[in-house]
């Protein structure tokens, strides 16, 4: 496709009526406003990513109205009102979950893209969650949103031995609350109903957060859930044969001697705790388009804390991610080029900018058992069965084929797991496979650069 022909994403963009915020403490839109200070810069760049996550809740909607997708849920965290969006949009929801949170008004073919995502992240949580199901397990969402995986997960198996946990910015999470507080049908899914809340429900005073045996929403900016170090960069790591606690050590002392040398230099705060977290479960976190918005090093450092701080390698680990990749060619430029007019900014996209950059990822974080990935065209062609291919063909006509296809190649879902040490002997009745083994007949792409 040439350059000409790649569409611009802001033109597609649909207008937002006048007057229509984001719901309650979600505050006023500073897309446009001009940061008087560098805190207020912060800011105001908080405050896009943060709005991305309703804009993806109506995207989602238009995709479960047309049927691309099947979510009872998606309506209960809608604020604005619902829009129909583009064919090429409403087809890809389902081969990943919804697409970009970012590309809130984007491309034509983002919900059949969403649907593409959707049924490759679900494939990955239902094998993760059907190994031993006499073992309990645990999901924690970075920068989960409005998603709707919990409730969908509890209706299809309401036995299900889950304990889940999301992490998001306060004014997120208490608009979630709030929407789970206003509907009965969450509600009873919560073992819940509207007169009373059982004594294992908490709900935080200022209504962000919200703690129980089996569900937990954190008011969280993951920036604060990282440690004093981070990874080194992944460049140092290629071609080298020092171990990893070799490297963390020399950039601890880097660290400790940019601090002798800068008296204005201050320590990162204490990291943020993860109330009713168990280390011991085996656990698989997910990153839907959250950590590319932070820059390499702390999004490297948030895993890291995962990896070494809050599990022991003894604890079942698995990783997975859904981002763009392929910014240089001549439609990633374009595409970065557009969302950066709009004031978003894809910080680890050139590091981890094709397949095998975002395994290696894996392997360097800690997940060294196995790494994994595949674009959205290659889950379309292979893991979407021919009778899915067709009803969703018959939802809408799609023209932008190429375009499709040229979007969906430049969005992965890549997933890595380590067995954890020791695991093996409670890992006798699952098999010898373990918590992830159903992942590695799954089809993956070649992570050739």
């Amino acid at each position: 496709m040439s350059s000409s022909r790649i569409p611009n994403l802001n033109t597609l963009r649909t207008s937002r009526p006048p007057g229509r915020g984001r719901g309650k403490d979600r505050g006023p839109d500073f897309s446009n406003d001009k940061p008087s200070s560098s805190v207020d810069n912060e800011l105001a760049k908080d405050r896009i990513v943060q709005q991305t996550d309703q804009d993806a809740s109506v995207s989602r909607m238009s995709a479960v109205e047309l049927g691309y997708l099947d979510d009872p849920y998606a309506k209960d965290f809608v604020i604005d009102k619902p829009q129909r969006r583009y064919p090429i949009i409403n087809r890809g929801l389902p081969a990943g979950v919804e697409i970009m949170r970012h590309k809130r008004r984007g491309l034509g073919g983002r919900l059949r893209y969403m649907a593409d995502r959707n049924i490759s992240i679900d494939t990955l949580v239902d094998k993760f969650l059907a190994s031993d199901l006499d073992q309990q397990k645990q999901i924690i969402s970075l920068g989960a949103g409005s998603d709707t995986r919990y409730f969908r997960l509890m209706k299809a198996n309401p036995s299900l031995r889950l304990l889940y946990h999301e992490l998001d910015f306060a004014s997120n999470t208490s608009q979630k609350i709030a929407s789970i507080k206003q509907s009965p049908h969450l509600l009873s899914l919560l073992h819940l109903n509207t007169e009373s809340f059982s004594s294992d429900l908490q709900i935080s005073e200022d209504g962000s957060s919200l703690h129980s045996q089996n569900y937990n929403i954190h008011a969280l900016d993951l920036r604060n859930l990282r440690d004093a170090v981070p990874m080194p960069e992944q460049g140092d790591l290629e071609g080298s044969k020092k171990s990893q606690d070799a490297i963390l050590k020399d950039q601890a002392n880097e660290v400790l001697t940019k601090a002798t040398a800068d008296p204005s230099h201050q320590p990162s705060p204490p990291p943020a705790s993860i109330p009713n977290l168990d280390a011991t479960l085996p656990t698989l976190l997910i990153s839907e388009c959250c950590l590319i918005y932070l820059p390499p090093p702390s999004a490297d450092a948030i895993l890291h804390h995962f990896t070494t701080v809050l599990f022991p390698p003894s604890t079942p680990l698995a990783l997975l991610i859904y981002e763009p990749i392929n910014p240089a060619d001549a439609f990633g430029r374009v595409m970065v080029s557009n969302l950066a007019a709009r004031g978003i900014a894809l910080q680890t996209l050139k590091k981890y900018s094709s397949l095998a950059r975002q395994m290696e990822r894996m392997r360097v974080m800690g997940f060294g058992s196995g790494q994994r990935g595949a674009d959205i065209d290659f889950i379309w062609e292979k893991w979407i069965t021919q009778e899915e291919k067709e009803r969703v063909g018959g939802l809408e006509m799609l023209d932008e084929v190429e375009e499709w296809r040229m979007l969906a190649r430049h969005y992965c879902v890549c997933w890595g797991w380590r067995d954890g040490v020791g695991h093996g002997a409670k890992g006798d009745r699952e098999g010898a496979e373990g918590t992830f083994g159903a992942w590695k007949a799954l089809p993956a792409q070649d992570a050739d650069e």
